[in-house]
């Protein structure tokens, strides 16, 4: 690929900057954003676990997909570009004062991946970038956990110091990734460290998996950073709703009458065990910080320990009745609740995004279907079309797509594919909606979506 080429109808070739084990990664111009964004292309093989990776990894700290696609035959994917260095940065060593920031940043962005129950497994310094004071983890190429489902791969990285020495034997575990970070901080440090600091480090190094730190927050609280944490909760016991009502702040479908429920039924109301869960989904990402920095805001995710809800039927009840947004959350919940219902509830995921047009219910949609047992080659083509549909100047793109997609017996898929064919040759002209409109599947004749 030279300097001035053009990917995707949107991303221009500024320069090649690194070539890897599986891919060549340029910097090039989006000429939608006009910002500069990094374009990995793949020698071999399939980006797709790197892709539900990154789906999956929206925490702070891991660098965001922004695309990803097919170019002359390989895929590719797009990432903002970061202009920063190696870590621990533009200098070689550095003392423990100025290292630790760099290396706690480093644990809690591994801790919250793990939380998602994602491991890296190539975690290095050319894998973790530093930019103005701010770390970042790129390159999910080789991840693995229960959070990419059928995605996750088997390649291992090749043989390096930072490697922890049972990956090249067996399964990728989170300790794989705390001794990574052990010896990228051992390699980093200069000068004398405090005998705490040592030993933890020791630690985190240590060739055992047994011997090192149970998870990355003991390694943070060992290094004497603190983990988040929940504020206490006061007042009598058993804690009643009252009580815990000031603390809560509820973000999404459910009601805080319900959550308050749930952490009452849990925790049988004592403060201390009240105070345990709220960590504990902290931890997970299930809560965060309210802006006033003394509530918590909780998400839906607690509701996977609750057996009371019927996802499916909420999702497919939702989708029927046109309410797409409340679909792809039940679809949400769903797929963390009851992964028997995989398949279906990721069709109806599939189909209320492509419906919506939300670029977020469409990445999240993807990633559903990435992770999944089941592949669903159609819905996944529709979504990646629906994605181009949303860029103006991808319309004869997405409507080549639209041509020559492999033809399926599934009607419903039929129409939706119709629908966005309506819907791009409408930006096309005349002459390309008229040949659609010529060419009305018969299955299709008396279809909803090929009305009006």
């Amino acid at each position: 690929m030279t300097p001035g080429a053009l990917i995707a109808g949107r991303y221009r070739v500024v320069c090649h900057e690194d070539s890897g084990a599986f891919a060549d990664v340029y910097r090039a111009d989006d000429a939608l954003t006009k910002a500069q964004v990094a374009l990995k292309w793949l020698y071999t093989g399939s980006l797709r676990l790197e892709a539900v990776a990154m789906r999956a990894m929206q925490t702070d700290g891991v660098v965001q997909l922004l695309d990803d696609g097919v170019h002359a035959g390989r895929p590719f994917l797009v990432t903002p570009w970061i202009d920063g260095h190696p870590f621990p940065g533009p200098w070689t060593t550095l003392d423990w004062p100025a290292l630790r920031p760099l290396a706690v940043q480093l644990i809690e962005i591994v801790a919250r991946m793990h939380a998602h129950q994602t491991h890296h497994l190539d975690l290095k310094p050319g894998n973790v970038l530093v930019a103005d004071g701010k770390v970042r983890v790129l390159d999910l190429g080789l991840a693995d956990g229960a959070a990419l489902g059928a995605a996750a791969g088997t390649l291992r990285a090749d043989r390096s110091i930072f490697t922890a020495p049972e990956l090249q034997a067996g399964p990728g575990t989170a300790r794989c990734d705390l001794y990574s970070i052990g010896v990228m901080i051992a390699e980093s440090v200069d000068g004398p460290l405090p005998p705490r600091v040592r030993a933890v480090i020791a630690q985190l190094c240590d060739p055992d998996p047994e011997g090192r730190p149970p998870d990355a927050w003991a390694a943070l609280e060992a290094l004497g950073a603190a983990p988040p944490r929940a504020p206490a909760v006061t007042g009598s016991t058993p804690l009643t709703a009252s009580a815990l009502r000031p603390l809560i702040v509820m973000a999404g479908l459910f009601d805080r009458d319900r959550t308050l429920a749930h952490i009452l039924t849990e925790t049988q109301g004592d403060p201390i065990a009240v105070q345990a869960l709220l960590t504990r989904w902290l931890r997970l990402g299930w809560a965060w910080r309210h802006a006033d920095g003394v509530r918590l805001c909780i998400s839906t995710r607690w509701a996977e320990e609750a057996s009371d809800v019927r996802p499916l039927r909420r999702a497919r009840a939702a989708l029927r009745d046109g309410l797409l947004n409340e679909a792809h959350r039940w679809v949400r919940l769903g797929l963390l609740m009851s992964p028997e219902d995989e398949a279906p509830l990721v069709r109806i995921g599939g189909l209320a995004a492509i419906e919506t047009f939300r670029a977020e219910h469409v990445d999240e949609a993807l990633y559903w279907i990435g992770r999944a047992q089941a592949a669903q080659p159609t819905l996944e083509a529709l979504l990646q079309i629906a994605k181009m549909t949303r860029i103006g100047t991808q319309s004869e793109r997405a409507l080549r797509a639209l041509e020559v997609l492999p033809p399926t017996e599934d009607v419903e898929l039929q129409a939706i594919a119709f629908a966005l064919r309506v819907h791009v040759a409408n930006f096309v002209d005349s002459a390309a909606m008229q040949r659609v409109l010529d060419n009305i599947p018969p299955a299709l004749a008396t279809h909803p979506e090929t009305q009006g």
